[in-house]
């Protein structure tokens, strides 16, 4: 029965986040031909934001997505190029390697996937605005 609860709640929380995740895709800015789109969640597993992550990247080949997760003042990254933002020179791991330490966290990862952490969530929405200025210097 617990197993079954937790599998019921993963996916309202997918679908919650999905939802989230097309009003961010609605706002996204664009940045040289990249559309950059960044969102902040509460409480959301790392599963569902490497998901909402994939998500977008698949839909949108010139996105690029970062989104944060807090939990308990701990912060969870995770970013998604896709395949035409990494060849303009999006790189999700370099992105979050820039932004982390902003939270007092680390990570990284490769070009078109990447997933980090923080412990000082009360900065999350300094690091995601930090985003913008990163991805400006990568596109060519």
């Amino acid at each position: 029965e617990a197993k079954a609860l937790k599998k019921e709640l993963d996916a309202l929380n997918q679908k919650a986040a999905l939802s989230k995740v097309q009003e961010a895709c609605d706002r996204a800015e664009e940045i040289k031909g990249v559309k950059l789109v960044t969102a902040c969640f509460e409480g959301l597993p790392s599963e569902a934001l490497r998901a909402a992550a994939d998500t977008v990247k698949d839909k949108y080949a010139f996105a690029v997505c970062v989104f944060a997760s807090t939990d308990g003042g701990k912060v969870s990254f995770v970013s998604g190029c896709g395949k035409d933002a990494v060849a303009k020179g999006a790189h999700a791991g370099l992105i979050l390697k820039a932004i982390s330490p902003i939270c007092n966290g680390g990570g990284g990862g490769r070009p078109d996937n990447a997933t980090s952490g923080g412990k000082d969530a009360s900065k999350v929405n300094e690091a995601l605005a930090a985003v913008n200025a990163v991805l400006e210097a990568q596109i060519k």
